[in-house]
Order: C-alpha cells, then sequence, then structure tokens
C-alpha cells in the first residue's frame, strides 16, 4: 500500500499574505495591526480605533441592541457537556462545575468571601458580557489571576476584564503572540505568560485578521448620520417653534429710532405686542415641518440598520410590522443571533478557561463544554418522547439539567 504524504507545516500565514497589509516591521519582530481600513482612516491606530468603537455605545439604540442582546443570553442557563465517560473526566467536568458556580466566592481558602471577581459586574454573567463587547470592537480581553486552595487545587480567584486598547499582537515564526503595554514599556509591550489571558475574537475572516472584525465598522456611518441628522431636526423645529423675524425701516430714519426697532425685534419673542411708526415693517419667516418629517424619518431609517446589524431584525420603522408571524419571525432570528453568539464565548471558555482548569487538576481527564440553553424545555420534551417512540433513551443527567427538576431514582420516567 502507497503511504500518503502529509505536511505538517503552516503554508498559508499571516506574514507571507499578499492581501494583509496591517503589519509593522521594526528590528526583527513584526507587530499586526488592525485590518480595519475604516478604523486607520478614522482613528490611525488600534488603540484610537478600539476607543472609537467604543463611543458608539453612547448612541441610545446602539447600547439597547447590545444590551438586549447580551441580557438575552445571559437569562439563559448554561450547562456543561461531559468531555468522557471516564472517571477522571466526569471528577473534572463537577469539580469545573463547581469552580463556575462559585465564581464569585472562591478565595484560595475555599471560603465565601466578597471578593472582588470581576470588576463591576457578577460571577459568569458579567464575563460573557465583557467577552460579549468583542461584537462591537472585533476583540475582548479578560486577566485569570489563579490561586490554589489548601487541598491543592489550581483555580481561578480573580477573573478581571481588562481595557483591548493595552494589548497588541506580534508575530514571530508564524505564531502570534500577545503582548501588554504598561506604563515602563508603552510601546513595545511585555510578553503575557500563557494561560493568563482569555482573548475572544468575533468573526474572523478567514484567520486573516487577528484583531477580528467587529461590528463598529459597520455602525460607524449610521450612528453619525444620526448626529448630523438629529442636529438638523432640532435646528428646524426650532426654527418652527420660533420663527426668525425680519423688520424693514423707512430710508429716512434716525440711527437711535433703528436701533430701538432692533431692540425690539430682538425681544419680540418676549413680548405681547410691539408698536411701530408708519413706514415699519415687520414679518416672520418660518421653517416648514415637511423637512422635519422626512429627517424624522431618516433617522428612522438609522435606528432600524442598526438593529438589523446588531440583533439581525427590526420590528419597528418598516412596513407590516405588529402581525404575529412577522414577530414570530424576527424574534427567531434574534434568538439564532444570540445563541451564535453565546456558543462562540462559550467555545472561546472552553478551548482556554475550561481547558486550563482541567489541565492543572486533572490531566488525565477530557475537557468538559459550556454551554447556554437555548432550547424551548418544552419542545425538547416533545422531540424525546417522538424518539423514545423510535425505541431511543434520553440520559437521565442531561434531561435534568433540561428540565431543571431533580428525577427520583426509585422512579423512571416513562419517556427515558
Amino acid at each position: 500500500m502507497r503511504n500518503r504524504r502529509f505536511s505538517n507545516v503552516e503554508l498559508s500565514t499571516i506574514e507571507n499574505s499578499p492581501w494583509y497589509s496591517g503589519q509593522l516591521v521594526y528590528g526583527n519582530k513584526v507587530r499586526l495591526t488592525q485590518n480595519d481600513r475604516l478604523l486607520l482612516e478614522k482613528a490611525g491606530s488600534t488603540s484610537k480605533g478600539i476607543e472609537l468603537y467604543l463611543d458608539l455605545l453612547t448612541d441610545n439604540q446602539v447600547f439597547a441592541a447590545f444590551d438586549k442582546q447580551l441580557s438575552e443570553i445571559c437569562s439563559k442557563d448554561w450547562y456543561f457537556e461531559p468531555g468522557g465517560e471516564d472517571e477522571h473526566s466526569k471528577k473534572a467536568m463537577e469539580f469545573v462545575e463547581e469552580v463556575f458556580k462559585n465564581l464569585c466566592y472562591f478565595d484560595i481558602s475555599g471560603n465565601e468571601t466578597n471578593l472582588e471577581v470581576i470588576s463591576g459586574s457578577v460571577g459568569l454573567d458579567g464575563l460573557f458580557k465583557h467577552l460579549g463587547i468583542a461584537m462591537l470592537t472585533g476583540i475582548s480581553y479578560a486577566e485569570v489571576i489563579w490561586g490554589r486552595t489548601t487541598s491543592g487545587k489550581i483555580i481561578p480567584t480573580s477573573i478581571k476584564p481588562r481595557d483591548p486598547k493595552r494589548f497588541i499582537l506580534e508575530s514571530k515564526d508564524s505564531k502570534v503572540y500577545l503582548k501588554l503595554l504598561t506604563r515602563n514599556n508603552p510601546f513595545d509591550g511585555i510578553y503575557v505568560p500563557s494561560n493568563k489571558f482569555i482573548v475572544h475574537r468575533f468573526f474572523a475572516v478567514g484567520g486573516d485578521d487577528p484583531y477580528g472584525m467587529g461590528m463598529g465598522r459597520f455602525l460607524y456611518y449610521p450612528v453619525q448620520w444620526k448626529k448630523q441628522l438629529l442636529t438638523l431636526w432640532l435646528t428646524i423645529i426650532d426654527r418652527h417653534a420660533d420663527p426668525t423675524a425680519i423688520g424693514t425701516f423707512p430710508r429716512d430714519a434716525e440711527p437711535d429710532e433703528v436701533a430701538a426697532f432692533d431692540d425690539a425685534i430682538t425681544n419680540i419673542a418676549r413680548e405681547m405686542s410691539i408698536s411701530m411708526k408708519e413706514g415699519y415693517k415687520m414679518e416672520f419667516i418660518s421653517s416648514g415641518l415637511q423637512n422635519a418629517e422626512a429627517l424624522s424619518n431618516l433617522l428612522a431609517w438609522c435606528d432600524t440598520a442598526i438593529s438589523k446589524v446588531i440583533l439581525g431584525e427590526s420590528s419597528t420603522s418598516e412596513p407590516g410590522g405588529g402581525s404575529y408571524a412577522r414577530e414570530s419571525i424576527t424574534n427567531d432570528i434574534r434568538k439564532m443571533k444570540a445563541k451564535a453568539l453565546s456558543d462562540s464565548i462559550c467555545e472561546t471558555l472552553n478551548q482556554t478557561l475550561i481547558n486550563w482548569i482541567v489541565k492543572y487538576n486533572y490531566p488525565l481527564a477530557k475537557p468538559p463544554k459550556i454551554w447556554r440553553q437555548f432550547e424551548d424545555s418544552y419542545e425538547t420534551l416533545g422531540l424525546i418522547r417522538q424518539l423514545k417512540g423510535l425505541g431511543y433513551t434520553v440520559n437521565r443527567e442531561y434531561l435534568e439539567s433540561l428540565t431543571g427538576i431533580p428525577l427520583d431514582e426509585n422512579q423512571k420516567p416513562t419517556f427515558v
């Protein structure tokens, strides 16, 4: 039989890409920069660009849509999927699950405390929300502070969100290394230890964009247009409510008479009436509300565009809104987008934090995986009944995690 050759060398790397231009070579080092033309054009650097995208959260529609997406994720229960059926893997899953349940209260002595774990946030949900910011910036970071319990187990005593502007990526020998910018080394940065930082990227196309591709590049212009439109809209409303007064006076009017007339025009908004000599005239120019209505429609369009980018749907500002079928479709789309984001964050935690905890404490075990429960329990139970009719059985532990109801060990459910 002919031996098949295989290659263990990575050929398509960032360094040899003829199209990727986000590299800064200094000395024998290659710093990777954002491969985002909009970000570089508007901000000029990765750090300023991230700050530019984070500033988009000051828009009420952007913040509301992001908060809706992340809150929907955090409202779902989380569960663990075992990595294997062997005893080591089962114990590892029980240990990891206990660590995650007590993420806010673990210290190295094993006692409950008010230890600050995630700055301004609470437990696993806070970590999910912070890593979810990568949806806007393209990348997010969290630092793991490790400690050892009295029983000798190594656990994360703190997980703290970190400012993405403080990190750079450096390429060397076809590998990408993470570096932290410090006060003593603000340009070159320092290399960080392994298993120290959780790095979550969003929508890294083809792997050639090491900083991910955040939605900030799609939201930037709708937000800027909203600011300009809102300024014009308020100006028109102001002109309509307080029209411009125009006065004419005779050619032979004395300067002091003209000055008095100007004062009267200036104060016309505060006067109930005004008297003028013969030959003096006054008229008002008011902006029509037709323009304000057009600008209002454009503002609504911008909000709709923002919602579609983030949530994948918009149930407002479009014809046909309000029907049951339409609302069902938009809810399904939003749920699908939330689940996709949740799964990507879970996969990051599976590859990093969970893998590290198991490696430190149960090196012979296969790491479990964490997921959020997006499936409707009633629909799933209906599917289980159908599977029962085909001769399938369902794992008892999975059924308990699905329903949240502990099953009686002495009584087997008819559909298991």
